[in-house]
């Protein structure tokens, strides 16, 4: 197990250890309608992802043995499980932070008028004038001001409805099992790498190839041309793997401990969602600047 900012360090951890983490697909009965409460159970979501993972472990497990490509069944069932490996992790969560907090501004700016700022100040007794008006405004809208505070229910909704919108994505493309000859593959808490047209923008739909690897010495790809088969595949293909994957950890990096796979890997920067200006236009007195959030390297 290696920290994501210090590669030089590592300590050994069980499985279940490193996997495990108590609750963080529990949907509390607060984050719920009153209506919906009757009957729930928090551990739910977390009671089908653990059918979800067994399912695909049989359908990894048959593809070890030869069974390549996978039947339509499992294709479906991988798909999904490939799916949830890229919105059910910390990371996910994050960018989902990222952009409610780069929109709010933009939100509140469209929503707080003159009018209703002023309306709301007279209900609480607090000054009104135009002035003040004017500054509560900018405070709303500024560094500090209003800022979403997502719930768990959140994040577990918004997961899943991204992740069914992906598996059609993943099933329809060609898949390929890279068999490296010997165990030289790592993983980590974000484990499907996906090789985009440009660094920083992009996604599954326009992604070049989408790898995950499936154990030391195999690993699926997903992408875009071929044919289906098991493709022996060198080095320099789990070197790059291992890089992205490594890279875009949120915090941890696993790999067996009989293994060195971070040997002479360099990790990209990590990266952050920034709201940038794509264009100006005018039209007679009004500006309207043209937004667009892209994925910058932290400096």
């Amino acid at each position: 197990m290696v920290p994501r900012d210090d590669i030089a360090t590592s300590f050994s951890v069980t499985v279940n250890n490193a996997c495990n983490q108590i609750g963080f697909y529990e949907i509390p009965v607060d984050d719920l309608e009153v209506e919906a409460c009757e009957g729930h159970d928090p551990e739910q979501v977390e009671a089908i992802f653990a059918g979800i993972e067994g399912e695909s472990n049989q359908c990894i497990n048959e593809m070890m043995c030869g069974i390549f490509p996978p039947s339509a069944e499992s294709r479906f069932r991988l798909s999904m499980y490939i799916a949830l490996q890229v919105t059910r992790g910390w990371s996910f969560r994050q960018r989902m932070d990222e952009v409610a907090n780069l929109l709010a501004p933009h939100y509140v700016e469209l929503h707080a008028t003159p009018d209703r700022v002023r309306a709301m100040l007279r209900h609480s007794g607090r000054p009104h004038a135009p002035r003040d008006v004017d500054d509560m405004i900018t405070w709303l809208t500024g560094p500090n001001g209003l800022r979403p505070v997502l719930r768990q229910g959140h994040y577990v909704q918004n997961m899943l409805e991204l992740a069914m919108k992906l598996i059609p994505l993943l099933f329809q493309r060609v898949w390929r099992l890279l068999d490296f000859g010997e165990p030289m593959l790592l993983i980590s808490d974000e484990p499907v790498a996906i090789h985009r047209l440009q660094e920083g923008t992009g996604g599954i739909a326009n992604s070049r190839a989408i790898w995950i690897p499936l154990d030391r010495q195999h690993a699926l790809a997903l992408t875009r041309t071929g044919t289906e088969q098991t493709v022996p595949s060198r080095r320099v293909r789990a070197e790059q793997i291992n890089s992205m994957i490594a890279s875009q950890a949120h915090r941890w990096i696993f790999h067996h401990p009989d293994d060195n796979p971070l040997a002479g890997l360099e990790l990209a920067p990590r990266m952050v969602l920034a709201d940038e200006i794509f264009d100006v236009r005018r039209d007679g007195d009004t500006v309207r600047e043209i937004h667009r959030l892209v994925r910058r390297p932290v400096k």
